[in-house]
């Protein structure tokens, strides 16, 4: 099998500039093909082609050049590491076998992990007229993610196929060489114990190969009785282009006539509801050591923006949805009520959990990405004084909901200064003026974090304030006993109409069993 070798050019930017000219400018030639590394330095690798069959789709190449509107020029944003080698190995068994739903090549380990997003923000421009249409419909490319900058050995190029408005498209995902099977079937999956259970749904422990997984299995019938497939599916979407250290990772999904599956990462250290809530007898939550509740914050502020930088929002912030992974890290999890809001954009659907909603859900008048801010201050503020600023047992829907539209919260003693404006300016019922509303930086820049490293924190070079005692990978004593509740995956439920199974078109189809 042939290989195309990678390699670095390291130049003057002057020098450079001109080559990536000539690349875009001389659309009939098939090579020297470029990739862009460090846009900061404009440092090039040149392709040096071993084998003339090698076809421009076969390329996988590193970055991607993004159009950020018809009016400004491409723009690149960068990190200071460089690509230092690589071979791209085209799968010719896929292509002449007609098989497109695979196709991969791998970066050898000897480079540094630091890569690139283009980005809106980025400040390193190329002037548009170096640009050709030919070259513009040959960029088929891959972009990694910013926040995918933690140290990394290897790295796969996937070539994934998705059904989109009836139509067959390929997408190109960057997936991380770290030893989870991404090929994974149901049937390499030896199921151990429930973890959880929601209203339509199951998550189970399973593993393959002693490594462990989270599988959540929901009912087809459930769903579209509920009438939440449209949930299911984006839920599935939206998690397939997560990729951030602080959110849960989607490693495999698949449906079969009575189910669909989402495998995804075992977060071992359980919710962080059971650490407010460490007696189950007593509802009462406790405080956290403001350290502790800082780190989390943050690092939920930190996943909280990521998303809302690529035009979702969360809308289910609460400390069920929150693990903590084997490090102390916390997990944001469950993006079932997750929707996609251009900006400018409001969206004006009644959902979330009563005590986590903003006022703007409770009053109706739309709400946008600030409603996830007001969530992330009301678990602060529960981290920091050990109880809901307006929720407390015994209290009646209408009552909360006015409380959280109209009444001040309970001032909060014993913490910083920082800690407290941070809370009050997350706090501010008019989203238009809550801390975020104008740039989610602003949020991680606020002046609660400033004794912390976010970068190193994103590399989880800091040690978490709390880390679980965990005997081995299977580990799941922090999790509640659910055994007393069937497994649904064994039922058999009515068959749905085929109007509604066509919207699960988009999970692949197996005949194997999750057991």
């Amino acid at each position: 099998m042939s290989s195309i070798n990678a390699k670095p050019d390291y130049h003057s930017p002057q020098r450079l500039r001109a080559k990536l000219n000539h690349f875009l400018d001389d659309s009939g030639r098939q090579q020297p093909k470029t990739n862009i590394a460090d846009a900061s330095a404009l440092a090039l690798f040149t392709v040096d082609e071993s084998d003339t069959s090698v076809q421009m789709e076969d390329m996988f190449p590193i970055g991607e050049i993004k159009r950020v509107s018809p009016s400004s020029p491409h723009k690149y944003s960068g990190l200071s590491h460089y690509l230092t080698k690589a071979q791209l190995t085209p799968n010719r068994k896929s292509r002449m076998s007609g098989d497109n739903s695979l196709q991969s090549v791998s970066l050898d380990s000897s480079f540094s992990s630091s890569f690139y997003e283009c980005d809106d923000d980025s400040s390193s421009n190329l002037d548009r007229s170096s640009q050709s249409p030919d070259s513009t419909r040959r960029r088929k490319r891959a972009s990694l993610r910013q926040d995918a900058y933690r140290q990394i050995p290897t790295f796969t190029w996937r070539r994934e196929s998705v059904i989109h408005n009836g139509r067959r498209k390929f997408n190109f995902v960057p997936v991380e060489d770290d030893g989870i099977d991404h090929d994974i079937n149901l049937n390499d999956l030896r199921k151990h114990r429930l973890l959880g259970e929601g209203l339509f749904g199951q998550v189970w422990l399973a593993s393959s190969k002693s490594r462990p997984y989270a599988v959540k299995v929901q009912s087809k019938y459930e769903l579209a009785e509920g009438a939440k497939i449209e949930f299911a599916v984006r839920e599935k979407e939206i998690m397939s282009r997560m990729k951030h250290p602080f959110i849960i990772r989607l490693v495999k999904a698949y449906q079969d006539h009575q189910f669909i599956y989402l495998i995804m990462d075992f977060v071992k250290g359980g919710e962080l509801w059971s650490l407010l809530h460490p007696c189950t007898d007593n509802v009462d939550t406790v405080a956290l050591p403001e350290r502790q509740s800082k780190f989390y914050t943050l690092c939920l502020a930190d996943a909280v923006v990521y998303i809302h930088k690529r035009k979702y929002i969360f809308r289910d912030l609460k400390p069920e949805n929150i693990l903590i992974d084997a490090a102390g890290y916390p997990v944001l999890v469950d993006f079932g009520l997750a929707k996609r809001l251009e900006r400018g954009e409001k969206t004006y659907t009644t959902v979330g959990t009563p005590a986590y909603c903003s006022p703007e859900i409770i009053n109706g008048d739309g709400h946008t990405r600030c409603t996830d801010y007001w969530s992330l201050g009301i678990i602060a503020y529960e981290m920091l004084m050990g109880g809901n600023p307006f929720s407390f047992e015994g209290i009646d829907q209408f009552s909360l909901y006015r409380a959280i539209s109209e009444d001040d919260y309970p001032p909060i003693k014993n913490v910083t200064e920082d800690a407290v404006d941070f809370i009050r300016r997350m706090l501010i019922k008019d989203p238009i003026k809550r801390l975020g509303a104008r740039s989610p930086k602003d949020v991680l820049n606020h002046e609660w974090f400033d004794d912390f490293d976010l970068t190193a924190i994103r590399r989880r070079k800091i040690k978490a304030p709390w880390v679980p005692e965990l005997s081995d990978p299977l580990d799941s004593s922090h999790f509640d006993d659910w055994s007393d509740l069937d497994d649904k995956s064994t039922h058999t439920f009515p068959e749905i109409d085929h109007k509604d199974e066509t919207l699960f078109d988009s999970f692949p189809l197996t005949s194997q069993s999750f057991h």
